[in-house]
């Protein structure tokens, strides 16, 4: 029954407008700013600690703004699994160093480790090969999931293009 209402939220969720899919991540933003203290309270503390030369209505701010961002990264992770190869190449841009650092890569085989912060949509490293005629053997790291439902169709999701993904609780050895 999860996996039914989950598999028609990411249906619904992808035929909201996009006006009105910014509108709803903002009232999820504040919902979670304010309706959870404890989140608020976390958010804040980092942010002071971070920041402490500002002031508690700029951390506040901030805050809020993060809580946004927040649900905004998490509804693009669900909306973007049901994105086809087109959609991906008109919707997002990979930069001319990016470019020229995979064809650097190819050209001389050689091997190389990327990391990337875990602070944006980490799904749109795997969509890198939509980019590339030939795109070199990669592996991504990720946290399996203990519901075998949701594994399979993170592993779908991420794996539709040609990355493999890693177990961090396995390793690396499958490479």
């Amino acid at each position: 029954m999860l996996e039914k209402l989950f598999y028609f939220l990411i249906y619904c969720l992808n035929r909201i407008p996009e006006r009105f899919a910014r509108i709803l991540c903002t009232i999820g933003g504040y919902c979670l700013y304010y309706g959870l203290p404890s989140r608020r309270r976390i958010v804040l503390h980092n942010l002071y600690i971070v920041f402490p030369q500002k002031t508690e209505k700029w951390r506040r701010k901030v805050g809020l703004i993060h809580c946004c961002r927040w649900v905004e990264t998490a509804w693009a992770f669900l909306v973007t699994t049901c994105w086809s190869e087109d959609k991906i190449k008109q919707r997002i841009k990979p930069s001319a160093a990016f470019k020229n650092w995979i064809q650097d890569v190819q050209k001389n085989k050689r091997s190389a480790v990327v990391l990337v912060p875990h602070l944006n949509l980490m799904e749109a490293m795997t969509w890198a090969p939509c980019f590339f005629q030939k795109f070199p053997n990669t592996g991504v790291v990720y946290r399996p999931f203990r519901t075998k439902w949701f594994e399979d169709w993170i592993r779908k999701t991420r794996e539709r293009f040609g990355l493999q993904l890693i177990s961090r609780k396995r390793g690396v050895a499958p490479l």
